[in-house]
């Protein structure tokens, strides 16, 4: 068998690499200000939205410290951690972004 080379082989991973480190920061922002205020509101500390998430404390501060872009999957999961829907987190996410 022989495989074609449209001569793109080369460009791909470098597309992938862009659209994989390419961040929204007033996305990011937006989260991080959102899950800080929910988390806040509840009274719980980052390591029990840590817990309830199953994910490392040290990746929620770095979501709050907005370092991080959650994938949609992490966004699942801290809903779970933060005991809401996720589409509730999202509306939030989305009430701080639209004041940019």
């Amino acid at each position: 068998m022989y495989s074609i080379d449209y001569g793109l082989s080369h460009i791909i991973p470098r597309l992938y690499l862009y659209m994989a480190t390419r961040i929204n920061k007033n996305l990011v922002s937006a989260f991080a200000k959102a899950l800080r205020a929910i988390r806040t509101e509840k009274e719980l500390t980052q390591e029990q939205v840590a817990y309830g998430a199953n994910v490392h404390r040290t990746y929620i501060a770095f979501l709050e410290g907005k370092k991080k872009q959650p994938s949609i999957d992490a966004v699942f999961k801290i809903a779970k951690g933060l005991d809401m829907k996720p589409s509730e987190l999202v509306k939030r996410v989305e009430s701080f972004y639209s004041k940019k």
